[in-house]
């Protein structure tokens, strides 16, 4: 049997800029899902934990968000009893969210979780 490996955490992503910052496509700092476990032999084993969701600080005079800012943990995976059935008390849990920093003086859109809001401060 082998119990599954936790998820890595979400590292860290920082970006500044002199007069506006503009992110239409995708910054992520998402934790890694846990592995599930292996049941080829006799027991029950526990599924991996996911990883926590990192940092992400963005800071610019002028801020516009139209696509996805997010900092969200990995989820927990299944454990595994000998007979392939999941037992239910040894299942990985989620990682918890990581941050998101939004320092400026304007800004527009949304991230993952809810980011704490700053001025902007060069």
């Amino acid at each position: 049997n082998l119990t599954g490996a936790g998820g890595a955490g979400g590292g860290l992503v920082l970006l500044f800029a002199g007069s506006s910052l503009s992110v239409s496509g995708s910054i992520t700092a998402r934790g890694e899902d846990g592995e599930d476990a292996d049941a080829s032999g006799d027991g029950e084993v526990g599924g991996g934990g996911g990883g926590s969701g990192g940092t992400v600080v963005l800071a610019a005079p002028t801020l516009v968000l139209t696509g996805t800012v997010a900092a969200t943990g990995g989820a927990g995976a299944t454990s595994a009893w000998h007979d392939g059935a999941p037992y239910g008390s040894a299942y990985g849990g989620d990682g918890g969210d990581g941050r998101v920093r939004v320092d400026s003086d304007s800004s527009s859109g949304s991230t993952l979780p809810a980011a704490y809001a700053g001025t902007f401060d060069p």
